[in-house]
Protein backbone atom coordinates (compact mmCIF):
# COMPACT_ATOMS: atom_id res chain seq x y z
CA UNK A 1 0.00 0.00 0.00
CA UNK A 2 1.51 3.28 -0.88
CA UNK A 3 -0.40 6.12 1.28
CA UNK A 4 0.84 8.98 -1.04
CA UNK A 5 -0.40 7.05 -4.44
CA UNK A 6 -3.41 9.50 -4.61
CA UNK A 7 -6.55 10.32 -2.63
CA UNK A 8 -7.12 7.35 -0.55
CA UNK A 9 -3.42 5.72 -1.61
CA UNK A 10 -3.49 3.03 -3.97
CA UNK A 11 -2.42 -0.40 -3.62
CA UNK A 12 -0.33 -2.80 -6.01
CA UNK A 13 -0.49 -6.42 -6.55
CA UNK A 14 2.64 -8.41 -5.74
CA UNK A 15 3.57 -12.61 -6.18
CA UNK A 16 1.30 -14.79 -5.07
CA UNK A 17 2.44 -17.02 -1.53
CA UNK A 18 3.46 -20.35 -2.72
CA UNK A 19 0.74 -22.08 -0.60
CA UNK A 20 -2.51 -20.69 -0.53
CA UNK A 21 -3.73 -20.42 3.17
CA UNK A 22 -6.36 -18.58 5.14
CA UNK A 23 -6.31 -17.85 8.55
CA UNK A 24 -3.18 -17.31 8.48
CA UNK A 25 -0.98 -15.38 10.89
CA UNK A 26 1.49 -12.27 9.55
CA UNK A 27 3.97 -9.67 10.99
CA UNK A 28 6.73 -7.58 10.10
CA UNK A 29 10.13 -6.93 10.76
CA UNK A 30 11.81 -4.18 9.34
CA UNK A 31 10.79 -4.31 5.57
CA UNK A 32 10.69 -8.57 5.46
CA UNK A 33 6.94 -9.69 6.27
CA UNK A 34 6.27 -13.23 7.18
CA UNK A 35 3.46 -15.25 7.09
CA UNK A 36 2.76 -18.84 8.06
CA UNK A 37 0.29 -21.24 9.77
CA UNK A 38 -3.58 -21.09 8.89
CA UNK A 39 -5.50 -23.46 6.74
CA UNK A 40 -6.01 -24.31 3.37
CA UNK A 41 -7.63 -26.94 1.38
CA UNK A 42 -5.10 -29.90 2.64
CA UNK A 43 -5.79 -29.04 5.90
CA UNK A 44 -3.55 -27.17 8.78
CA UNK A 45 -0.79 -25.94 8.66
CA UNK A 46 2.19 -25.10 10.50
CA UNK A 47 4.95 -23.56 7.25
CA UNK A 48 6.35 -20.44 7.28
CA UNK A 49 7.71 -18.10 4.24
CA UNK A 50 9.23 -14.47 4.58
CA UNK A 51 8.49 -12.13 1.53
CA UNK A 52 10.83 -9.47 0.36
CA UNK A 53 9.18 -6.55 -1.43
CA UNK A 54 12.41 -5.20 -3.17
CA UNK A 55 12.86 -8.63 -5.20
CA UNK A 56 8.81 -9.57 -4.80
CA UNK A 57 9.48 -12.69 -3.67
CA UNK A 58 8.69 -15.28 -0.99
CA UNK A 59 11.03 -17.47 0.46
CA UNK A 60 9.88 -20.75 3.10
CA UNK A 61 11.48 -19.97 6.23
CA UNK A 62 11.30 -22.83 9.54
CA UNK A 63 7.85 -24.11 10.34
CA UNK A 64 6.36 -23.15 13.27
CA UNK A 65 7.68 -25.13 16.18
CA UNK A 66 4.62 -25.06 17.97
CA UNK A 67 2.42 -27.17 15.45
CA UNK A 68 -0.78 -26.16 13.24
CA UNK A 69 -2.48 -23.19 14.09
CA UNK A 70 -5.80 -21.11 12.56
CA UNK A 71 -6.72 -17.46 13.52
CA UNK A 72 -3.81 -16.46 15.47
CA UNK A 73 -2.83 -12.74 15.99
CA UNK A 74 0.55 -11.47 15.56
CA UNK A 75 1.50 -7.42 16.37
Amino acid sequence: FDPNGGPGGTWTSISSIPVERSKAVGVALGSIGFVGTGINSGGYLEDCYSYNPGLDTWSPVSNFPGGQRVGVIGF
